[in-house]
C-alpha cells in the first residue's frame, strides 16, 4: 500500500530528486535506509553499547583509512584467497 504525502524540500534536494526516473523510489530507499541504521543502533545499546556521533565519526574514519591504505597488491592477495574459497566450496581440490 501507498499513500501520496507532500513535503517541503530545500531546493538542492528537489534539483537531484528531478533527475531520477523514480524520486518515490528514491527517497523511500534512503528512509528505509535509515529506519535500518535507526534499528541497529537501537538493537546496539540494548546489547549495552553507547553509540554517539563521536564514535560513529571516529569508526568512518577510521574505516575510510583503512579503504585508502588499500594498495593494488592486497587487492589481488584477497582475489586469489576469495577465488580459492570459492573453488574450495565447490568442491575443487586446492593444488
Amino acid at each position: 500500500m501507498t499513500q501520496q504525502v507532500t513535503l517541503t524540500l530545500p531546493d538542492d534536494v528537489v534539483e537531484l530528486l528531478a533527475k531520477k526516473d523514480d524520486p518515490s523510489a528514491f527517497v523511500a530507499e534512503l528512509v528505509r535506509s535509515r529506519m535500518m541504521g535507526e534499528v541497529v543502533r537501537e538493537q546496539l545499546r540494548a546489547a549495552g553499547f553507547t553509540i554517539t556521533d563521536e564514535g560513529v565519526a571516529e569508526a568512518r574514519a577510521e574505516v575510510e583509512r583503512l579503504r585508502r591504505s588499500i594498495t593494488p597488491e592486497t587487492r589481488a592477495k584477497a582475489a586469489e584467497l576469495y577465488a580459492e574459497v570459492m573453488r574450495m566450496r565447490a568442491g575443487i581440490p586446492i593444488s
